[in-house]
This record gives structure tokens, C-alpha cells and sequence, in this order.
């Protein structure tokens, strides 16, 4: 809501914060933005250990004595590991779902028989074949788009110090990674993704980058 964005700092340490009431914050796209907006501007000159959403303290003696004193020993390791790293998401869609089934059946001559064929017969009587066929071509289906994601993956990886696979969240998702890269390798990290993106000009890629290692590192604080 337009409140301060100040420190609190005790020990080399800072807690970046902004006065709020006492409610559960809602997680709706606004919010997590304005959170997000945050962090992305404090690390263009810090190192920073992204704290859990709707995380708030009572006081202001809290935040030093049962965070920044507490867990300075923690929170030092953490900077010292994440100060020459920084993450990057990706993900990888394919763009249009009917020319990866038309490849899939070019791929597999028996099923692109049977489609063929069911073409051919009327609906009721080759009701149960269908299903069966669709069953079969949403594995196959499913098999292309887990060896694309991996095919990506495998070579991003050999860039990251880290990596983690999130959830596909739609049929046409072929990747949804995140990936901890060390300074020195982020020029080759962004070359990889945009040759990467040339090589499988059937898929569209979502690159961000680079954002605080929010996948990487949360801090959960118990008052």
C-alpha cells in the first residue's frame, strides 16, 4: 500500500522491511509482485535470502534479537554461499499441440495405422478402440514432452551449481526449471538458453532472470 521500504540491521546483517498491520497478506498477483519488485532491487547491489511471504514481526526488537542475533551464524553461511550466485528460471512450451501429435504418429507407424484406420470405421462400433488409442497416444505424448524437458535440462545443467524441476502446469509445458548459476558462468548460461531456443524452434521459452534464489533458499521465521 505504499508504506517505506527501510532496514533494520544488527551485526552486518539487515532486514529489509515496510511497516504493515498485523493480517494475513493474500497472495494474489499484486501482492507478490510489489514483494518481488523488492527483492529484485535490493539485488542489484546485495546479496539477498528471500524471507517467506507475509512474514511479520511484532517489533521492531523482535526482528533483532529473535532473527538477526539468533540466526546470524545461519544467515551468514547462506549470504557467503548465494553471494556469487544468482538464479534463473525457465520454461518451455510447445506452441502448437497438433503438429506434436502429427509428429508423434509419424514416429510410430502402428499407431499412425490405427488412427487411419479408426478414421474409417463408424463411431459406435469402434467406440472402445478409440479410447483405447487415445490412451496410447497421451503416453506417447507424454513420453516426448518428459525427453524434450530432459534433453533442455541436461544441458542447463552442466551451467548450474543447482537445479530444481517444478510441477508442468499445462499439457503443452515441456520444462519448468529453475537453476542456481554462479557469476562466472551466467554469459554461457544465457547463450546455452538462447541456442537452446533455436535448436527446438517448436517450443517458445520463458527465460527470467536473474531473481533472488527465492527456490533455492525461503527463510521461514517462528517469532
Amino acid at each position: 500500500k505504499g508504506e517505506e521500504v527501510f532496514t533494520i540491521s544488527s551485526g552486518g546483517l539487515s532486514c529489509v522491511v515496510s511497516k504493515s498491520p498485523i493480517k494475513k497478506w493474500e497472495l494474489s498477483r499484486k501482492n507478490l509482485i510489489s514483494h518481488e519488485k523488492v527483492n529484485e532491487e535490493l539485488l542489484k547491489n546485495n546479496v539477498v535470502l528471500p524471507i517467506k511471504f507475509c512474514t511479520i514481526s511484532e517489533s521492531r526488537e523482535a526482528i533483532v534479537e529473535k532473527f538477526l542475533k539468533r540466526k546470524k551464524d545461519t544467515l551468514l553461511k547462506k549470504i557467503n554461499y548465494l553471494a556469487d550466485k544468482h538464479e534463473y528460471g525457465l520454461k518451455a512450451f510447445w506452441s502448437n499441440k497438433g503438429h506434436v501429435l502429427d509428429e508423434i504418429l509419424n514416429e510410430n507407424p502402428a499407431l499412425k495405422k490405427q488412427r487411419d484406420r479408426l478414421a474409417t470405421l463408424p463411431f459406435q462400433k469402434a467406440r472402445n478402440e478409440i479410447v483405447t488409442f487415445g490412451e496410447k497416444l497421451k503416453i506417447a505424448f507424454q513420453q516426448k514432452r518428459e525427453l524434450l524437458g530432459k534433453k533442455i535440462m541436461s544441458k542447463l545443467q552442466l551451467l548450474s551449481v543447482e537445479v530444481k524441476t517444478n510441477n508442468l502446469l499445462a499439457d503443452l509445458m515441456v520444462l519448468n526449471g529453475v537453476f542456481l548459476v554462479a557469476k562466472e558462468k551466467q554469459t554461457d548460461f544465457d547463450l546455452m538458453v538462447n541456442e537452446l531456443a533455436k535448436e527446438h524452434a517448436e517450443a517458445m521459452f520463458k527465460y527470467v532472470g536473474p531473481t533472488p534464489p527465492a527456490n533455492f533458499v525461503e527463510i521461514v521465521v517462528q517469532w
